[in-house]
């Protein structure tokens, strides 16, 4: 291997890193007896803490969209009776690409994605159950 090519496969190795399989946070559950409207306060909460943007997009159906530096992811989270899940929409500044069908993306937006799932699931722990 020449120099150059060292030296090139050098300077990508830390970029190459970053990147890692997209995974999303698990499924939420839902407490029993918790209402719609309180699961979602407990999301708009969630979401709240470490600042995503959330809107409304069908009955049981958010976008939630953070933005960090020169970053932004866009999720969409769903929610029900038994639990809340949130999966990928969009990024920008996130090396999001699709390899034989397998998306990778930088290693930040599973922390990202996971942090909101924590913050909605501890929300769910003070939301009021019996209706």
């Amino acid at each position: 291997m020449s120099k150059l090519s060292l030296l090139l496969a050098l300077a990508v190795l830390p970029f190459a890193a970053l990147a890692a399989k997209l995974e999303e946070p698990a499924p939420i559950p839902v407490p029993p007896g918790v209402a719609p409207a309180a699961v979602l306060q407990a999301i708009k909460a969630g979401g709240a803490r470490r600042e995503w943007q959330l809107v409304e997009t069908a009955p049981g159906q958010l976008e939630a969209t953070l933005r960090i530096r020169q970053h932004m992811i866009k999720v969409a989270i769903s929610y029900g009776p038994q639990d809340i899940q949130i999966h990928y929409l969009d990024s920008a500044v996130m090396d999001y690409e699709l390899d034989d069908g397998v998306a990778h993306i930088h290693s930040k937006y599973m922390n990202w994605t996971r942090n909101l799932a924590y913050d909605i699931r501890q929300a769910l722990l003070q939301a009021p159950s019996g209706g």
